[in-house]
């Protein structure tokens, strides 16, 4: 059993700026994890929460910019079996990541509105992930590592932290009649529903290790993704690896990639 807990506050520095007013970079964070390892299963859980208030963000320096992100994570791995020979073992991961974020966009000096006018994200995702590993040793120098990844992502919310918002029209107006008094939340946003989307994703993969020597190395793999709805794409890869013995090693790489 593993447990680690930690707090960090850090005042930061002041920056003098003409066209505004005094800014700080105070940081403020929580980091919490829990573990067991147990035969062959492994638990394991995370979480943080990390303010950067202040400062910079989203372009604007402002005594009033908040920006607080909570990340927490959980998985289980186990193993079915391991020997010489070969080896399975599955992971299941779970993260869920928000944000809440403002930065100033109008100053009040810019004669607009009396107080500054900061807007930003509150978003929300969930992930889920899938994983199957399996490894068969066919000679001491020649394995087989293969495997399937699933995912399932989606945007659970997808709001805004503004200090002047419409609440009749539902929209952000930087006028004085609808100042908020500061960056409020704002969980329901019309113009951010279509970000509320689901994203499925499905991979397999495999690569083959030969060991030709005591200096050389051959690797060739590939992996196929399909994100559903939007893209397949089968990605070789290869890669020659010579190790002199004395230090120096030379590595020849071909691969492709797939990003979303």
């Amino acid at each position: 059993f593993n447990f680690n807990f930690s707090i960090n506050s850090k005042d930061g520095h002041v920056y003098n700026l003409p066209v505004n007013h005094d800014v700080t970079d105070p940081l403020k964070s929580i980091y919490a994890e829990a573990g067991i390892d147990y035969k062959n299963l492994i638990l394991n859980m995370r979480y943080n929460k990390v303010n950067l208030d202040q400062f910079m963000n989203l372009s604007g320096y402002s005594q009033n910019n908040v920006h607080q992100s909570n990340n927490s994570y959980a998985s289980i791995n186990y193993t079915w079996y391991q020997n010489e020979k070969s080896s399975l073992n599955t992971q299941i991961l779970f993260a869920e990541h928000a944000i809440s974020s403002s930065g100033m966009i109008i100053s009040k000096t810019k004669g607009v509105v009396s107080d500054d006018f900061l807007v930003g994200p509150l978003w929300t995702t969930k992930d889920l992930n899938f994983n199957l590993d399996h490894q068969i040793n066919f000679k001491t120098h020649l394995s087989l590592t293969s495997g399937i990844e699933i995912k399932r992502a989606k945007q659970t919310k997808a709001g805004v932290n503004t200090s002047h918002f419409d609440f009749d029209n539902g929209i952000i107006i930087p006028s004085d009649e609808f100042y908020l008094g500061g960056p409020t939340e704002i969980s329901n946003f019309d113009d951010f529903n279509s970000l509320k989307q689901s994203i499925d994703a499905d991979a397999v993969y495999s690569q083959l290790k030969w060991q030709a020597n005591s200096n050389f190395n051959v690797f060739i793999g590939a992996r196929y993704d399909d994100v559903k709805e939007i893209d397949s794409k089968l990605s070789p890869r290869m890669a020659l690896v010579y190790q002199s013995g004395t230090g120096h090693s030379l590595k020849i790489q071909y691969g492709e990639s797939f990003r979303t």
